[in-house]
């Protein structure tokens, strides 16, 4: 939800875009434009709130997950709780975006005028010609701010905004909430007894990403790792994936989960790798997400391209995991990543795919050549023979 009391009225705020500099590779842009609401807010002890943030977060919380293959710029054109954006600010937002000359667009904005906002772009005259230039706007947001909270669905949103950016530019204006993608163009609205967005049709008529359910297993990881309250992380006993998914995310997604062990991936036996090999050979689920630990992820997809047969090859499996575990607040890269896999499953060909940090990792590519600085490899090589 956006702040219960109302902000001071604000003037527009144009600040300078946080243009992030990329070396070599990089083959996706991803522009993003704050106006607010929950997701660029912090809580308040004084007021018992939470309040708009003076400066958005969203930049560095991007650059915190580490995008290795995206451009990143930023701009804000306004920090208000969106109930307190009236019509004229609206318009204004819709014209900044829409005649923007970038063609990746994330919108964060309040939940609740989150579709008045996102249909005044896509009413913009300019919004017309967005298929002839290859651009797109998805416009997203959380009802629980990205900054001081240890879990928030907003890095989620994000992950998931910045996979819909990467395949589904035939969709001019989207919105990404709950683990849907909706076409604003098709009519979207918030639905205020249960806090999720709807529109006129059904799930499966609808939302773009076409797929209607899918497969968790949880098989452990940085992921799913607990402090060990000795200055130290150690597997949690149960996957905190599945409750988080379903009460932070409030997926409406429809899905099931697995838990058949949570182990630190260092420590993972050629058993643990044939009982995922059986589970999924056991199911009949065609979009199957698997989290589990950035050491021997790329081993994991290997070994199931190699034992998967039969059916399963039309299966679409996409492993992921994080550096840092899931409830560790704005510095996790867990929310973004589980959100990025789940808005890659239905575009990605069937196969095993490693999906991480804005990435669907080729085979060529190295995990920990990617997402660590050379520092970070250096003393990860020596301490776990890498």
């Amino acid at each position: 939800m956006d702040s219960v009391f109302p902000q001071q009225d604000l003037p527009i705020i144009r600040q300078p875009q946080d243009q992030t500099k990329t070396e070599k590779n990089k083959t996706d842009e991803l522009h993003t434009i704050a106006t607010g609401g929950t997701i660029d807010s912090h809580w308040e002890p004084t007021k018992d709130t939470v309040i708009s943030n003076t400066q958005s977060i969203i930049p560095q919380y991007l650059r915190n997950v580490r995008l290795p293959h995206h451009d990143v710029s930023s701009e804000t054109i306004i920090l208000k709780d969106s109930r307190e954006i009236d019509l004229a600010t609206q318009k204004i937002i819709g014209e900044q975006v829409a005649e923007s000359a970038h063609l990746r667009i994330l919108v964060t904005t309040g939940t609740y005028l989150m579709p008045d906002i996102a249909g005044a772009i896509f009413h913009h005259p300019a919004c017309q010609q967005f298929g002839r230039m290859d651009k797109m706007v998805v416009v997203t947001g959380g009802t629980i701010p990205l900054k001081g909270f240890s879990i928030s669905d907003s890095g989620f949103n994000l992950g998931m905004s910045a996979a819909i950016l990467q395949d589904h530019p035939d969709i001019p204006v989207a919105l990404v909430m709950s683990g849907m993608c909706l076409d604003v163009s098709k009519g979207v609205k918030k639905d205020l007894t249960s806090a999720v967005f709807v529109n006129s049709g059904y799930l499966d008529e609808y939302d773009v990403l076409g797929y209607k359910n899918f497969f968790l297993i949880p098989a452990g990881g940085s992921i799913d790792f607990e402090l060990d309250h000795l200055d130290g992380l150690r597997p949690a006993r149960d996957s905190a994936i599945p409750n988080y998914l379903r009460t932070c995310i409030r997926m409406q997604r429809p899905f099931y989960a697995i838990n058949p062990f949570i182990k630190d991936s260092r420590d993972l036996t050629d058993e643990n790798l044939k009982l995922i090999a059986d589970i999924i050979n056991d199911n009949h689920a065609q979009h199957i997400l698997i989290t589990t630990g950035l050491y021997k992820i790329q081993k994991i997809q290997q070994y199931l391209r190699n034992t998967l047969t039969g059916d399963n090859l039309s299966k679409r499996i996409i492993l992921t995991g994080s550096r840092i575990p899931l409830g560790s607040g704005e510095i996790s890269d867990a929310p973004f990543n589980l959100g990025y896999a789940l808005g890659k499953m239905a575009t990605l060909p069937p196969g095993v795919h490693v999906a991480l940090n804005g990435v669907i990792m080729s085979d060529a590519e190295n995990v920990i050549d990617l997402l660590y600085t050379p520092e970070e490899k250096a003393i990860l090589r020596a301490k776990n023979n890498l």
